[in-house]
């Protein structure tokens, strides 16, 4: 190569100073790999819990509200009837007046 110097090439020395460097970074590359896979595993786990319980919760807190809704028309219910009740009797009460106003 013309032109350089035996100077300008790295001495075995420093590239196996170099080598030993990059060792390094891949050694830690890798765990730090491994550990960063391992949160994403755990992550994942927790997330698939986190969507199995809600489903859960989900349909608990459906069947919870039909039952509430239930019993909430069913007073609903016998609430009209008593009032369907008190409007009939009262009619019967009034109508001995209005039939002897007519006569």
């Amino acid at each position: 190569m013309k032109g350089m110097k035996p100077d300008d090439f790295p001495s075995q020395e420093s590239s196996d100073k170099l080598m030993l460097t990059r060792s390094d970074r891949v050694g830690e590359a890798e765990i730090e790999y491994k550990e960063l896979k391992a949160e994403s595993v755990e992550a994942m786990r927790r997330f698939e819990a986190i969507v199995r319980l809600m489903n859960e919760e989900i349909v608990r807190f459906q069947e919870q509200k039909t039952l509430d809704m239930g019993i909430a028309f069913h007073k609903f219910a016998k609430g009209q009837a008593r009032l369907a009740n008190s409007i009939a009797d009262a009619w019967r009460s009034l109508l001995p007046k209005l039939e002897a106003c007519s006569t």
